[in-house]
């Protein structure tokens, strides 16, 4: 009995030992799962770090090109309003260039200015001659008499007396209009009539 007794506290001691070695194993591996688990978790941060310097870095580039498309951008801005400011005084001085001939004539028509009819002749060349010069320049005349009023040309000052005609003719023009290319720069000023009613 002696033995059985013996080989009984025997394997209870052997499995007091076994649970020993099994909760020191399972401590073990918690440890070595919970480090392991830190480990990740800073391969994971150095990661996470690693990318976000890279989106900096990338940021960084972006806004140095940002910044040179900006300057790129008002020197253009520049450059451009520069020519502008060019162009016109080279246009204005070319438009001057072409009327002084008309200058010079008209001078010349005061010199002259005893004799009316010569005058009055001198007068009407020099007038051709301006005119000339502006169609030259794109200029066109805006036709308006007897025509249909049209607000996209015509400007009404006054409504004439009825008549049978059809409404809104021009009846007088009594200041031109004026297109530069397809631009109206001047309305012609016109009186129109109104159609008499029946």
């Amino acid at each position: 009995m002696t033995d059985d007794k013996e080989k009984i506290a025997e394997k209870e001691n052997n499995k007091e030992k076994d649970e020993k070695i099994d909760l020191a194993s399972k401590l073990n591996k918690s440890k070595l799962s919970g480090v392991e688990k830190v480990i990740k978790f800073m391969n994971k941060k150095k990661a996470e770090a690693a990318e976000l310097d890279k989106v900096k870095q990338e940021l960084k580039n972006m806004m140095g090109l940002l910044q040179r498309n900006q300057a790129e951008f008002d020197n253009y801005r520049k450059r451009v309003e520069k020519e502008r400011v060019e162009l016109i005084k080279t246009s204005t001085k070319e438009l001057i260039i072409k009327l002084l001939p008309l200058l010079d004539n008209f001078e010349f028509a005061f010199k002259n200015s005893g004799c009316s009819e010569e005058f009055i002749k001198g007068t009407e060349l020099i007038y051709a001659q301006f005119y000339q010069t502006l169609e030259d320049e794109g200029l066109k005349k805006i036709d308006a008499n007897g025509k249909k009023f049209d607000p996209h040309f015509h400007e009404a000052l006054l409504t004439g007396e009825e008549s049978k005609k059809e409404d809104e003719i021009v009846l007088e023009e009594m200041q031109k209009g004026y297109l530069l290319g397809n631009n109206v720069i001047r309305h012609s000023k016109v009186k129109i009539n109104k159609r008499a009613k029946k």
